[in-house]
């Protein structure tokens, strides 16, 4: 429990593909885990898309549980793998059942990560990322920024579930990429979507989902978020913030820490920067948030403009084709002639 204090500064970087690694502020969690009540902010995660990595800012994974997995591996045949078993085994009345067997499947609750985290990795999680088990998530909520190389196994507040049977409820999450509510809900080929437990949830995406309603700004600002986001708890949990998304009420109970400290209060308009060596008199663009944009293409003597980067490092291109959800500064990469 953490009491609703927030942990800031967490940083990885692995330019050396070092291989299969958890990153986030609890890299791994078990069957009995409950991780209630803490936030991350100022976080970044940059890992080659090429590695394994699994990140997210609170959970990196949540492995096999190992007696399901044996049970599969025993039943899986030529043309059923142990995955396609434990899909069977599991659907969205079975963290119930595992609980009334003494079975405690992971609890994530009122936690966030806000608009100051970038996770860049092989597989990527706003709140959680990989599910080899199933996971609890309610009442969080996801602003930050993710980028890896499957858009399906990227989700704002789930990145990759594995396997059907998680719960996510009560839950906001919006990125810049528009990325996949929960991720990888298409893995199986026996998929069914009744299966996959999504309720009373709220976000903005490339992505229709089912049990998620779209919203935009003016529908999760001020008052207007009591009414277009209803299914969540303003009374008890959650607060609404004027000019900006809701947050937990756990996390205002600490020091001075006011709620638009923890909220995205991203503007209407949006401005694109563009910066790096080479790179002058070039005017800022601003447009409305999700609006197409043409990016300029500079001229740089002996050089070829390759693309435009999120970060000075140039390990995050931008590439998405139309404006971000908040101002952002691009560093144009070239390649020497």
């Amino acid at each position: 429990d953490g009491d609703g204090h927030i942990v800031s500064g967490i940083y990885y970087a692995d330019q050396e593909n070092l291989g299969t690694g958890y990153v986030a502020l609890f890299p791994a969690v078990y069957e009995g885990a409950v991780i209630e009540n803490v936030g991350v902010t100022d976080m970044y995660v940059d890992s080659p898309f090429t590695g394994n990595t699994y990140a997210a800012a609170i959970i990196g994974c949540v492995p096999l549980y190992e007696p399901d997995f044996k049970i599969a591996q025993q039943q899986a045949t030529a043309t059923k793998t142990a995955g396609d078993v434990l899909n069977e085994m599991y659907d969205k009345d079975s963290i119930a059942e595992y609980r009334e067997k003494g079975i405690n499947v992971p609890i994530v609750r009122n936690c966030f990560a806000d608009d100051t985290v970038s996770i860049s990795a092989y597989t990527v999680g706003g709140i959680v990322c990989g599910c080899g088990f199933m996971i609890d998530i309610s009442d969080c909520y996801f602003t930050g920024s993710l980028a890896g190389p499957s858009e399906p196994n990227t989700g704002a507040i789930l990145g990759n579930a594995w396997i059907h049977g998680s719960r996510t409820t009560n839950c906001f999450g919006i990125t810049p990429e528009l990325t996949y509510f929960n991720g990888n809900q298409f893995r199986s080929v026996n998929f069914d979507n009744t299966k996959e437990y999504i309720e009373n949830c709220y976000g903005l995406s490339k992505y229709e989902q089912q049990g998620v309603t779209t919203v935009i700004y003016d529908q999760w600002q001020g008052a207007a978020a009591k009414t277009n986001l209803s299914k969540l708890d303003f009374e008890n949990t959650w607060v609404a913030v004027e000019d900006g998304t809701p947050v937990l009420q756990i996390f205002l109970k600490h020091g001075n820490r006011k709620a638009e400290d923890i909220s995205f209060r991203g503007p209407l308009n949006t401005t694109l920067s563009f910066s790096g060596e080479g790179v002058y008199g070039i005017e800022p663009i601003t447009a409305p948030i999700k609006s197409s944009v043409e990016l300029p293409v500079p001229e740089r003597y002996g050089y070829e403009f390759v693309q435009w980067h999120v970060f000075q490092q140039l390990g995050w291109p931008y590439d998405y084709g139309y404006m971000p959800f908040r101002d952002l500064t691009l560093f144009a990469e070239w390649k020497s002639l």
